[in-house]
């Protein structure tokens, strides 16, 4: 009986951590951003990657290919989530709500930070004279520019053009959405298609076109 009890107890503690866990949670540490979302009572995503999760007294149990089970210790206190990792450090995590500064910092969507660099598209003649690729520089705060490079090769050799990076506007990530207004323009919701295994985005759809850092020279 006093065996069961403990069990009770048990299930009754994860219950209440992993409620009280819930939700997105974001930390800032040496000019880095990491994004924490607790989706379900075993279910975690980590900048991007989806994991699998328990909490075993005052640790978030994460499960991991390698080593079965990799422990973080935790606190809750006072609203801040304090994680320590494998390595011996500790993030702060805050929820957006408390971090005024949240959206105007990324654009208007948590995820933005995620999405930064350069990322290109890529289109080409069936004999290959010819190639066309148009760029978009990803600043990580919300606002983009654009690029283009054009290739061709015939009898009167080879040329190549660089387009001015002239053009731009706004953008902001939430998820896999993606949101992008141009200056002046017209806006547009696209979706993200890769990740690299940090959750920094690498390839995105927009407009029916796909960019990726892949398809950068």
């Amino acid at each position: 009986m006093r065996y069961i009890m403990f069990l009770l107890a048990v299930m009754l503690f994860t219950t209440l951590s992993a409620k009280g866990l819930s939700g997105k949670w974001v930390a800032t540490s040496n000019g880095e951003r990491a994004s924490l979302e607790f989706l379900s009572k075993n279910q975690l995503r980590y900048n991007g990657e989806l994991l699998y999760y328990e909490i075993a007294g005052s640790n978030i149990r994460v499960a991991d290919e390698y080593f079965g089970y990799v422990d973080y210790p935790y606190r809750l206190k006072k609203g801040v989530l304090y994680i320590t990792f494998p390595e011996g450090y500790t993030l702060k995590f805050l929820h957006p709500k408390r971090v005024k500064s949240s959206k105007r910092s990324s654009g208007g969507g948590n995820d933005t930070y995620l999405l930064r660099g350069r990322l290109c598209s890529y289109s080409s003649s069936y004999n290959g004279g010819y190639s066309h690729s148009d760029m978009l520089y990803f600043d990580g705060n919300g606002r983009y520019s654009t690029g283009a490079q054009t290739y061709s090769s015939g009898d009167a050799g080879n040329y190549v053009n660089e387009g001015a990076s002239d053009g731009g506007g706004s953008y902001s990530v939430s998820g896999i959405n993606v949101y992008v207004q141009v200056d002046g323009g017209q806006s547009f919701q696209g979706k993200v298609t890769q990740r690299a295994n940090n959750g920094v985005i690498t390839g995105i759809e927009v407009n029916g076109k796909i960019f990726a850092t892949g398809l950068c020279d």
